[in-house]
C-alpha cells in the first residue's frame, strides 16, 4: 500500500512500510516451502507434476517480489521524489 504513495509519504514509513512486506512475504514463502513438504510426506508417492508446478510457480511470484522489494528498499533512499503537478485546465469561452 505505501508504495503507491511512495512519493507523498515520508520516506522513513516506506521503508518501514517495505520491511514489513519483505517479512511477510518470507513468512509466506516459509509457510508455502513448509506446506510443500507436508504434502509430500501425506501422500507418499511422488508429487505430480502439476502439483510440483503450481507449487515452483507460487515460490517464484513471492520470490520476484521479495527481490524486487530488497532492490526498492536499497535504492529508495537515493532516488529523488517525484514531484508533477497537474496544469490548470483553461476555462471554456462561452
Amino acid at each position: 500500500m505505501a508504495l503507491g504513495f511512495l512519493d507523498d509519504l515520508p520516506r522513513e514509513e516506506v521503508v518501514q512500510a517495505i520491511d514489513e512486506q519483505i517479512a511477510a512475504l518470507e513468512g509466506e514463502l516459509a509457510a508455502w516451502n513448509a506446506g510443500e513438504l507436508v504434502k509430500a510426506e501425506i501422500i507418499r508417492e511422488p508429487v505430480p507434476e502439476y502439483q510440483q508446478a503450481l507449487f515452483a510457480n507460487g515460490r517464484e511470484h513471492m520470490e520476484i517480489d521479495i527481490r524486487f522489494l530488497r532492490h526498492l528498499r536499497e535504492t529508495l533512499p537515493s532516488t529523488p521524489r517525484f514531484s508533477f503537478t497537474f496544469p490548470p485546465l483553461e476555462e471554456e469561452n462561452s
